[in-house]
């Protein structure tokens, strides 16, 4: 049985396994290959935290999503599903319940802002 996110470590899985997905992934990895992540997942950790825990962690996310993945320039419609199916895959794994759900929706309403402001491409363009 899948639990729901509850902890900050639950918040921790599921960026990392989201992250490693990313990094794996044939269709976009090459857009995350430049990512620092030592500096960058301690942002995730903290601006998710935050928004679902109501917990800050010790490294403040600066809540200014959109310069960072400036590195997705010319994703094409097909490759932005791709990058959603895969935070979705990484909540789905192991929690279920309200705050997963909210999770997904803000990551949906994150990606509605960031395919407009990267002007993300029909793959038929």
């Amino acid at each position: 049985m899948t639990a729901d996110l509850s902890t900050s470590q639950d918040v921790r899985n599921v960026i990392d396994s989201f992250c490693e997905r990313l990094r794996r992934d044939e269709m976009i990895s090459r857009y995350f290959q430049y990512v620092d992540w030592k500096s960058n997942l301690p942002q995730m950790y903290s601006y998710w935290s935050s928004l679902l825990l109501g917990r800050k962690e010790e490294s403040r996310s600066e809540g200014r999503p959109f310069p960072k993945h400036m590195m997705m320039l010319g994703l094409t419609e097909t490759q932005f599903q791709r990058w959603i199916q895969l935070f979705y895959k990484a909540i789905d794994e192991k929690y279920k319940g309200e705050k997963a759900a909210k999770m997904k929706l803000n990551i949906h309403a994150l990606t509605l802002a960031l395919q407009s402001r990267l002007h993300v491409m029909n793959a038929d363009d």
